[in-house]
């Protein structure tokens, strides 16, 4: 299912679009991506609320994108910590 082009929005270095009838966020990195990078989108999402408990899944697109950093063990841990601040790894989301 093509993404909702409707709710396509565009901050720095990635792009996001939600598939209202598939309830799937879509996000595209673009360009160098540094950890911060990956952090600040997801902080982004989260501010603007673009994941929701309708929303059931997520999809990444690194196509476009190449990673300047060594420590990816650092985006789990990330995630980590952010499914527990919002409660989500609790309610078995």
């Amino acid at each position: 299912m093509e993404p909702n082009k409707s709710t396509s929005k565009k901050d720095f270095k990635f792009q996001y679009s939600i598939d209202k009838e598939n309830h799937i966020l879509f996000k595209k990195y673009l360009g160098k991506l540094t950890i911060e990078d990956m952090h600040n989108s997801w902080d982004y999402v989260n501010e603007h609320k673009l994941i929701s408990f309708d929303i059931i899944g997520f999809m990444l697109d690194f196509n476009d994108a190449h990673f300047d950093f060594k420590d990816g063990d650092k985006i789990p841990q990330y995630f980590k910590k952010k499914l527990y601040e919002l409660e989500i790894i609790e309610k078995g989301w």
